[in-house]
């Protein structure tokens, strides 16, 4: 079960990334987020997945809140998993509900009109 997950993360990681298009022809949906006082990307086959991906990667390299919880944890003595602080974001239970806190709120925002979201090579 533990390796499915992993194999999740690095997927989503790299569908939010935007990595790995097909040969010449990049068929991928892109998103760029705005939010709270940030701009960054989200990519995926739909822009349903690309804002998730959006909102995954501002709460994985941008949020204060998961930041914090990323950084208490390590300062308690914890060792972050191989793969750095997107691991053990996604492993680590406590900092796994941050995250997903973060993601959630991330979309209600959207919805609400509290962030924008663009959306290029959509289908």
């Amino acid at each position: 079960m533990r390796i499915r997950g992993a194999i999740g993360v690095v997927l989503v990681a790299l569908a939010a990334t935007g990595c790995c298009g097909g040969g010449g022809s990049d068929d991928t949906c892109r998103a760029t987020l705005t939010y709270r006082g940030g701009t960054g990307p989200g990519a995926g086959t739909d822009k349903a997945a690309a804002q998730k991906g959006a909102c995954w990667k501002y709460c994985i390299d941008r949020d204060p809140d998961v930041d914090a919880a990323y950084k208490r944890w390590v300062a308690a003595g914890n060792q972050p998993k191989p793969g750095g602080k997107t691991w053990t974001l996604d492993d680590v239970p406590s900092l796994k509900m941050v995250r997903l806190a973060c993601e959630d709120q991330c979309q209600r925002d959207i919805a609400a009109g509290k962030a924008q979201i663009t959306f290029a090579n959509c289908k």
